[in-house]
């Protein structure tokens, strides 16, 4: 026998004996056989219908069906409601308490001496005052550019210490009467003498651009509160 020979020969028994491994274990009958390949067609489908394919989507008819079309509404809720603690701050910082306005009119007379006007009160919840504090300055400058001055003084004060409760959500008004009575100077006390020196001295004041403003500041106490209302209002006043 030849080397080829051999070769071949070998190379046939390492094939018959390759065939024989893959043999299966048991030998099947061809009924059972059949039923096998039926209980795989069966789990076949049934993973089919069970699991979409990649391309495919579920069904999600019957889970629609059993879903509201629309969401219930919301409860509105506050934070004082859900917090009271948070409302008991915003009230003890005055945010939702009285506030407090200025009426006025628009001239003062300085021959009268006083003005008289309103103090109007609104709150969201019923609250109560205990006090007014009522004041009247006149900011008096003069000079020009970095020269020019600027003083403040109280020329009228008056206080309201009647106890009073704002109702909630009603417009409350007080009226009052602010006596005041005006700062004179040098140049005033000198041009009230006649006629001759009052226009020297308005001449003096409009070279030394001299200029008074008024305005009425008021303040209510109110019980419970940390941060008092304030409002401040500006009139024109006429002298004498």
């Amino acid at each position: 026998m030849s080397l080829f020979e051999s070769c071949l020969r070998v190379g046939a028994d390492n094939e018959t004996s390759r065939r024989k491994c893959l043999k299966p274990a048991c030998n099947l009958t061809p009924e059972a056989e059949a039923a096998a390949l039926k209980g795989k067609q069966a789990a076949s489908e049934l993973l089919a219908v069970a699991v979409p394919s990649a391309r495919g989507s579920c069904d999600v008819s019957a889970f629609r069906e059993s879903r509201p079309t629309s969401l219930p509404p919301r409860r509105k809720t506050s934070l004082s409601t859900s917090f009271p603690m948070f409302g008991k701050v915003k009230k003890w910082l005055g945010i939702e308490g009285v506030k407090l306005e200025l009426v006025l009119p628009e001239l003062a007379f300085e021959a009268v001496g006083a003005v008289s006007g309103k103090i109007r009160f609104y709150s969201k919840h019923t609250q109560a005052v205990s006090s007014i504090r009522l004041v009247m300055i006149e900011k008096y400058s003069r000079g020009r550019g970095k020269e020019r001055l600027v003083d403040e003084y109280l020329i009228g004060e008056a206080a309201l210490d009647q106890r009073f409760e704002v109702p909630a959500e009603e417009v409350l008004e007080v009226d009052f009467t602010l006596p005041f009575e005006l700062a004179k100077s040098r140049m005033d006390e000198f041009g009230s003498k006649n006629i001759l020196t009052g226009s020297m001295a308005k001449l003096a004041k409009k070279l030394r651009n001299v200029d008074s403003e008024f305005r009425i500041e008021a303040e209510a106490k109110v019980e419970g509160t940390a941060l008092n209302p304030f409002d401040r209002r500006t009139l024109k006043m006429v002298e004498a």
